[in-house]
């Protein structure tokens, strides 16, 4: 489960620092919310970290110039929502 966390921070760093940034309040190695949430994302995905990285690149184009814990909830919140219905 360490491992995929890792995987997971390492690829989301990589999409992020591609995309340009809106209103990033903290850096995001520092933001420990951001850690619960991806947890959080990979065990809605079971563990699928291309899944993933695919809808929070979707995320940042539809929305641009939100932050990271921003992409991260919303990708959440649809899930579930989702998962409702």
């Amino acid at each position: 489960m360490v491992l995929l966390l890792v995987s997971l921070s390492v690829v989301l760093i990589k999409v992020w620092s591609s995309q340009p940034r809106g209103n990033v309040s903290k850096p995001y190695f520092s933001d420990p919310k951001n850690r619960k949430l991806q947890k959080r994302l990979l065990i809605l995905l079971n563990g699928d970290l291309t899944t993933a990285q695919r809808l929070l690149k979707q995320q940042r184009q539809k929305h641009q110039g939100q932050s990271d814990t921003w992409y991260l909830e919303k990708v959440i919140y649809d899930l579930e929502r989702d998962r409702r219905y």
